[in-house]
């Protein structure tokens, strides 16, 4: 089974959040603490096996009410849906199967295989809690539903069926018990044998009321006799009476039929195969028009699709070398480790003997080792670092800002230095305008609004002249046109409809010279007139328009010479201005250009100048304020730094250690020498071994970059050696590149031979649909004439017709047949018509008043059997001996039957016991080796295997040399190690059952060492390729370790769930 989906109306702090994920895989639920993981965790737990009350917590599930929405999938392909809602004490489920079949709780739990929530909570979905708890894995519960899985009796609880037959066989008997069925029953009979001995033999009234009661019981047979030749009677009556109604049936019948419209008789075969063809003709016309529409889809599609390029001949080498990504990964987190290995090690070579040796043994004190205790000093370590570099920061940038004040100070100093005398400097005299120039001088020195104002001026003389030139232009085509438009003629155009007419009237004359057709002749005539009165009206339209149009072209004409006056004189009034004359020169122009040119540089440098100085006064304002905002902030990190070292020289007073340790020796006091030890022997081979990494992966990265070269892909420049980040993000980059433009390719090549394969197909299909949609319309059009009928609207009016015609056939046909089944005879079958329904009715009430004379005989049966019944009970209690004989009897009787059952009982207690004692000896053992092998790679190999002693109730650890260490004797992450090693064991051997529902734990690697952790992290990644697992935790660092363990990891914020829940710290998503 696994999950699909959720939706969670209410339940904890969750409300509104709906949710899909992938139905196989690792997914990671990361956030910090109070975010909803472990509430999460109830919530499935909830919707998969409804409200615990023993559980129940304000904290998981709200006093008012919790629900939501549950979809799984199971291995079969079967998708059920689970919906719960709490309202109080009140739980309302609602389980639908596929189809939207509606089932009930016991339904659910069969198709979960008899899964109870204690046996999923303790294997399959615990937490830290649950992991600690070794007795959990002990308990009855859990070992029988664990054997009933691994048996393959999936729905059924067998140590709850072993527990119910050791119940069932104790409530008949027990050796020593007063209260079980057949201990009672053994009383009862030894009761019964002594008050038989104390008592004689029985008097003759006894036997007197019992031949009485004997003669009751002929009496009763007598009558029961005589009741069951009423009720033959009464059968055959209800026969006769059946027969009866069928033939008033028949003959309505009958009379239906000859009101019928005589039709000719048709099969009802041809007729239902005539409308099978007719519809089968619509439905080929649906399904022509639909071949041809998707033909031409599939056409335009495949003509979007373009041809396969380099990346698609090229896509075995790109496989093969993406492969060597994964082994490139391991390499660089193996010279990572490698990397920090060694500067622990030589950290510890040249301070530890020093540090830790004399100095701190001397001091006497026993430090605090718990985690707590470790975490606080940790913390404590970081916030006094962390003030430091803050501290450096803040004073380096500090000085960067008074530098850099000092700076623009002496440059706004030199700047306005520079302006002062530049503004001091005069315009030279040579070329400066020639007389009459216009240009304004004053006290040797140009006006800065003269230059804009007389460069725009010498721009708007260049364009009137140029307007000029083009208006000029104008006038002389103008003239141009108005002279051809006077010489043109209006005479051919006005005669050119002369020849046609003229041609039309001749041919009527000559048709009527030689008797020719009458409409043909008065035909040409008419034409020709027409023509010649059409000519006329054009002729006197041309002249109309050569006359309109040279009266415009003269209007034209006379705008243009006044625009080229208006122009002529704007240029006087404009030169007049600049050069003191109407007439100037080109080179008028470029003198004036070149000394308003010079004077605009001189005045633009000038400009530059003071906007730089203001500038630099804004910048110089801005720079002392940052200086002295930087001031105090460097003040607020020499206070933190203060503070942060009297907290950490006080936790080393606390602890028993110097004041001048740092939080590496401490740690390293704390931690196992030996394992340092044997580190230090190993640090050449490792120094050796990173050098072969590196080469190994420099040579893998450039047969990358060779190959997305060739296919043309944008990459980034190869990383350095030694930055192991970059080279990481540079793999992932160019490998995530090159394998999705690979997937694109591949996708588009599939698709184009998809559409190619889906148009031919298409094609045929239409063809296909076009020869039977010809075919049926023929084989429907043959069917037709062969009956008379000439097209569909006829047959639509025929066919009901025919139906009614059929119905009543079939009808009478049925009624005959239900007579000759009902009548004994065909002499009966000929009589029934004379039959009187009134008769037979009277015979049936006289069977009834019969049948009540019998009740009354029976009821004084009943009454003489109850007198004779009293009188033998008071026989009875007078002396009581048959009643003791009877008595014996009923006990022997009902100890027999309870010996039996409890005998069936014991029987299978002891086969079930029989058969679980042989699985655990075949089973188990194969259980413990796949916990062993998870327990080695959790430890490293420190571990070797997990025992299980026969003869003893323990479990021990064995090393790699042998020795077996017990739980006591193990450390608590060891132990927790070990714990989830035997939890895998057991869901690796289910898995292989299909027993195995989605896994979910909550941080239970939060106690493991950081190489455990990581091993632990490589185990739960290989088990999610087969099943689906959730893992929750609030750890940054555990998820790096998955997402290097495996790069299909989906790792999910909570914070995008709900945005009141913070995330802080950097998680690369996988």
């Amino acid at each position: 089974m696994r999950i699909l989906g959720w939706r969670v109306d209410r339940y904890g702090r969750w409300q509104d959040v709906e949710r899909t994920v992938a139905p196989g895989g690792l997914i990671l639920l990361y956030g910090l603490n109070e975010a909803g993981k472990t509430t999460w965790l109830h919530f499935i737990r909830a919707m998969l096996f409804g409200e615990s009350r023993k559980d129940k917590s304000p904290y998981w599930s709200p006093e008012e009410g919790w629900g939501g929405r549950l979809d799984v999938v199971f291995a079969d392909g079967q998708q059920w849906r689970v919906e719960r809602r709490v309202e109080g004490r009140r739980e309302h489920s609602r389980i639908l199967a596929p189809g939207g079949a509606q089932v009930d709780e016991e339904t659910w739990n069969r198709r979960l295989g008899g899964l109870s929530r204690f046996v999923y909570d303790q294997i399959f979905a615990f937490g830290l809690g649950e992991l600690e708890r070794f007795e959990s894995l002990s308990d009855p519960r859990v070992a029988g539903q664990l054997y009933s899985a691994g048996a393959g009796l999936r729905g059924t609880d067998l140590a709850a069926a072993e527990q119910r037959l050791v119940q069932a066989m104790e409530k008949r008997y027990k050796s020593r018990g007063k209260n079980p069925v057949i201990n009672q029953l053994q009383t009862a009979l030894q009761e019964c044998e002594r008050q038989i001995r104390i008592l004689g033999d029985p008097a003759a009234e006894y036997a007197e009321v019992t031949a009485a009661l004997a003669q009751c019981d002929d009496q009763e047979a007598e009558v029961a006799d005589r009741r069951k030749e009423i009720r033959v009677r009464r059968r055959r009556l209800l026969r006769l009476k059946q027969l009866r109604e069928i033939f008033d049936a028949w003959n309505n019948t009958e009379s239906s039929w000859a009101e019928v419209r005589d039709l000719p008789d048709v099969d009802p075969d041809e007729v239902a195969r005539l409308d099978r063809i007719l519809e089968k003709v619509e439905g080929l016309q649906l399904e022509a028009a639909r071949a041809a529409k998707e033909r031409d889809a599939l056409e335009a599609e495949l003509r979007s699709v373009p041809e396969p390029g380099p990346l698609w001949r090229e896509r075995e080498r790109i496989a093969t070398v993406l492969e060597g990504r994964g082994l490139e990964a391991g390499r660089r987190e193996e010279r990572i480790r490698i990397r920090n290995e060694l500067a622990s090690w030589a950290v510890e070579e040249r301070d530890w003997v020093q540090r830790l040796g004399p100095e701190l043994a001397g001091q006497g004190a026993e430090p605090d080792t718990s985690i707590a205790a470790r975490e606080q000093g940790s913390e404590l370590w970081r916030a006094l670092e962390q003030a430091e570099v803050v501290l450096r920061d803040r004073r380096a940038t500090a000085e960067r800002e008074i530098e850099t004040l000092e700076r623009i100070r002496q440059e706004r100093v030199e700047l306005e230095a520079e302006a002062l005398a530049a503004v001091g400097d005069e315009v030279p005299s040579f070329g400066v305008a020639p007389e009459g120039s216009g240009l304004t001088v004053r006290g040797g020195k140009f006006a800065e609004g003269d230059i804009p104002g007389r460069r725009a001026k010498v721009r708007e003389l260049l364009e009137i002249r140029r307007q000029r030139a083009e208006k000029e232009a104008r006038l002389e085509s103008t003239l141009e046109a108005i002279q051809s438009a006077s010489n043109s003629q209006v005479g051919p155009e006005r005669w050119a409809w002369a020849i046609p007419a003229a041609g039309l009237i001749l041919i009527a004359l000559v048709g009527a010279l030689f008797g020719a057709h009458s409409v043909l002749v008065w035909g040409a005539a008419i034409v020709g007139a027409a023509m010649a009165v059409w000519g006329v009206s054009r002729g006197r339209r041309a002249e109309r328009d050569a006359k309109a149009r040279r009266e415009a072209w003269e209007r034209r004409k006379s705008e243009v010479e006044s625009h080229i006056r208006d122009l002529t004189e704007r240029e006087a009034r404009m030169a007049e201005s600049l050069f003191g004359r109407a007439d100037w020169s080109e080179r008028d122009i470029e003198d004036i250009e070149r000394v308003l040119d010079d004077a605009a540089r001189r005045m633009a440098l000038v400009e530059d100048k003071r906007a730089r100085i203001e500038q630099l006064r804004r910048d110089e304002e801005r720079a002392r304020r940052t200086v002295e905002m930087e001031q105090k902030k460097l003040q607020e990190s020499e206070d933190q730094l203060v503070r942060c070292r009297e907290s950490w020289e006080s936790w080393l007073v606390g602890q028993g250690f110097p004041r001048k340790l740092s939080w590496p020796q401490v740690s390293a006091a704390l931690d196992a020498f030996d394992h340092l030890r044997r580190l230090r022997r190993q640090m050449e081979e490792r120094r050796r071994r990173e050098a072969d990494l590196g080469d190994q992966g420099r040579r893998w990265r450039r047969q990358l970059a060779e190959l997305c070269a060739q296919c043309g892909l944008p990459i980034p420049s190869l990383p350095e050696d030694e930055d192991l980040a970059a080279q990481a993000d540079w793999d992932a980059r160019v490998c995530g590149s090159l394998r999705a433009a690979l997937d694109d390719e591949i996708r588009r090549v599939q698709r184009r031979d998809r559409l190619r394969d889906e148009r031919k197909k298409a094609a045929g299909m239409a063809e296909q649909t076009s020869d039977r949609l010809a075919a049926a319309k023929g084989e429907l059009q043959r069917g037709w004439a062969d009956l008379g009928i000439t097209g569909e609207e006829e047959w639509r009016k025929v066919r009901p017709e025919l139906r009614r015609r059929r119905e009543l056939r079939d009808t009478r046909r049925a009624l005959e047949e239900q007579l000759h089944r009902l009548a004994e005879d065909e002499r009966e079958l000929a009589e029934v018509a004379h039959w009187d329904p009134v008769a037979i009715e009277d015979e049936l009430t006289e069977l009834d008043r019969m049948e009540e004379e019998l009740d009354r005989k029976t009821r004084d049966i009943g009454a003489r059997r109850a007198e004779n019944t009293a009188r033998l009970k008071e026989l009875e209690e007078g002396r009581s001996l048959s009643h003791w004989l009877q008595r014996r009897e009923d006990l022997i009787a009902g100890l027999r039957r309870e010996v039996r059952e409890w005998a069936v009982d014991a029987l299978a207690l002891h086969l079930l016991r029989r058969t679980k004692e042989r699985y655990e000896r075949e089973r188990q053992p194969a259980v413990i080796r796949r916990a062993s092998t998870a327990f080695a790679a959790l430890t490293g190999g420190r571990y070797r295997r997990i025992v299980v002693p026969l003869e003893e109730e323990a479990w021990y650890a064995e090393d790699a040399a042998g020795h077996r260490w017990p739980l006591p004797r193990l450390s608590r992450g060891t132990t927790e190690q070990m714990y989830l090693a035997i939890r895998l064991g057991l869901i690796d051997d289910l898995r292989e059952r299909g027993v195995v529902p989605p896994l979910v734990m909550d941080d239970i690697l939060v106690n493991f060492d950081p190489v455990r952790r990581r091993q632990g992290a490589k185990l739960l990644t290989r088990l999610a390729e087969d099943v689906q697992l959730f893992y929750l935790t609030c750890h940054p660092e555990v998820v790096e370790d998955f997402q290097r363990a495996s790069s299909r990891v989906e790792v999910v914020d909570l914070k995008d769930w709900d945005p009141g829940v913070q995330v802080s710290g950097e998680v690369r998503h996988g």
